[in-house]
């Protein structure tokens, strides 16, 4: 097999099997379905267990000021011919317990989601979906690219400045409409400071 061989074969992905992400930091963004990495893998090197196969290696919870999240480690691996490759590891995370205006919220399907995000990082490097990682013939980019760019940019929510902005809007005795219209830019640590201290009223 060329160096390259297998990787044009997993680049490419069909426009059925991307998403654009409507809502939060990464609005507009690319992503692709779950389903079709594993379909991919499928047609490419045969049914799981058979072709390809994982292990989980390790799971584990992280604790951040009252947030949780898990997170998973796998080990992937491919057969070609007779050879089973050596492992490719992928790491994944998601929120399991996370802070809300309304509360905590949590989420019964973390590692599911760890594990799809994990399984996402192995493939990629085999050159699943690479087109749409790299920005390459698609109109929106990935959710991937220039991630680290864009977290470095964007301020952490503050969630007790952000509860003690919606605790003090709720409390004042202003139209709901107006009350609507504050609340919809308190994640704006600026904004938000400005309404506690009475500079915007």
């Amino acid at each position: 097999m060329e160096k390259m061989e297998l990787w044009d074969i997993l680049k490419a992905v069909p426009e059925s099997a991307k998403k654009t992400i409507s809502g939060g930091r990464l609005k507009g963004f690319t992503d692709i379905k779950p389903q079709w990495r594993l379909e991919k893998m499928t047609e490419t090197f045969g049914p799981i267990g058979l072709g390809w196969k994982y292990d989980i290696k390790e799971r584990w919870l992280e604790d951040y000021g009252g947030e949780v999240s898990a997170h998973i480690v796998i080990n992937l691996y491919i057969r070609i011919k007779e050879t089973w490759s050596e492992a490719i590891v992928g790491i994944g995370g998601s929120m399991l317990l996370s802070k809300e205006l309304k509360g905590l919220y949590h989420s019964d399907e973390a590692y599911k989601m760890a594990l799809t995000d994990a399984l996402s990082v192995a493939l990629k490097q085999l050159g699943v979906g690479a087109n749409v990682y790299m920005g390459i013939k698609g109109k929106s980019e990935s959710k991937y690219e220039k991630r680290e760019e864009q977290v470095e940019k964007s301020e952490a929510i503050d969630f007790d400045l952000l509860v003690k902005t919606e605790e003090h809007i709720n409390a004042q005795n202003w139209t709901e409409k107006k009350k609507e219209a504050m609340l919809k830019n308190i994640k704006d640590r600026e904004f938000a400071k400005k309404v506690l201290s009475g500079e915007i009223k």
